[in-house]
């Protein structure tokens, strides 16, 4: 898996981080593409924009979580195509505590490439994270001892801080509220507010959002 080292994760750099073809005429099986969609939580719709973008000169930037995932996995030597899965957050922080990583949820909610505000609602008995992050927390748990635990999460602070830089917003993570960036909208594509700043990228990146447990049970009930 190779992803830049001079520029945010785009969704241009999916498929060919996950070894999948970028020529939709030589798309890989679908129960290769269904696990890259379920292993970053995305969307039917933000998977056809990955899709989309294989090959664009003007690609979506991927949601923070999920890029700093893809430089994660980059890292690692075991096969990517693995079912991570997790409780959440919650217990990664009880976790790193007791591997000797304390971490406010808030700062784990920037961490992980969510805004520090996320982590008023991981709080709550009854959080439900969506499923990127659930992915995420299952990888970074993972088994294993408290010392690997420990690596693997020195490493993932490694990713999320390269990431934040080329973002733009420094690499200092506890000075970190969030990772918004005024000049990437919301997509999908063409529903999102247009950049209110000149973008430092020669093409405007746009983020692409996950789905959420709610939208998850609003679908079900259709």
């Amino acid at each position: 898996m190779r992803l830049p080292a001079d520029r945010p994760v785009a969704t241009s750099d999916v498929l060919s981080a996950l070894n999948l073809p970028r020529d939709p005429r030589h798309r890989a099986k679908l129960d290769n593409a269904c696990d890259a969609a379920w292993l970053l939580g995305l969307t039917p719709d933000a998977w056809r924009a990955v899709v989309h973008d294989a090959c664009s000169t003007a690609p979506c930037l991927l949601r923070p979580s999920q890029a700093i995932f893809l430089r994660w996995l980059a890292t690692r030597s075991v096969p990517i195509l693995v079912c991570y899965d997790g409780p959440g957050p919650r217990h990664l922080g009880a976790a790193l505590a007791h591997a000797g990583r304390p971490v406010g949820l808030s700062d784990l909610a920037v961490a992980l490439g969510c805004s520090a505000s996320a982590a008023a609602g991981w709080a709550r008995d009854d959080a439900e994270p969506d499923a990127a992050l659930r992915r995420i927390c299952g990888a970074l748990l993972g088994g294993g001892t408290n010392a690997c635990l420990a690596q693997r999460w020195r490493v993932w602070l490694d990713c999320a801080r390269q990431e934040a830089l080329l973002r733009g917003l420094g690499a200092d993570l506890s000075a970190m509220s969030g990772w918004h960036v005024p000049w990437a909208p919301i997509v999908p594509r063409g529903r999102g507010r247009p950049p209110r700043a000149q973008s430092p990228w020669p093409s405007c990146l746009l983020v692409i959002e996950t789905v959420t447990p709610a939208t998850s049970r609003q679908r079900g009930r259709r």
